[in-house]
């Protein structure tokens, strides 16, 4: 039956469905439609991955702050360094945050 669709192949869907995946378990958008783009060497493709990313990082966006393996680190409790320093030491200078230097290491 035809529904006004210009036929694809199916392998198309597979493409976007890979980076839109990609895209919202690591929330790199750029990154996973270059990859992606690249990897099936058709630059046609590229405005179409570009929606899927789109897509799926608004529904991303709704649902989690952080990419997945953040938020399953946050949800752990484990030690992690946030991609952004502190707001607290926007006004110390590197020396500060250095440790004292031993007299053994003085030459």
């Amino acid at each position: 039956r035809d529904v006004g669709i210009v036929s694809t192949a199916s392998g198309v869907y597979a493409v976007v469905g890979s980076a839109a995946m990609l895209c919202g378990f690591k929330q790199m958008t750029l990154a996973s439609v270059l990859i992606v783009v690249e990897c099936v060497n058709d630059l046609r493709l590229a405005p179409v991955v570009m929606l899927g990313v789109s897509i799926s990082m608004a529904v991303n966006w709704r649902m989690n702050r952080r990419g997945h393996d953040e938020e399953q680190i946050v949800r752990k409790g484990l030690p992690f360094l946030e991609g952004e320093a502190p707001d607290e030491i926007d006004s110390l200078a590197a020396l500060s945050l250095c440790d004292p230097l031993p007299e053994e290491a003085v030459l």
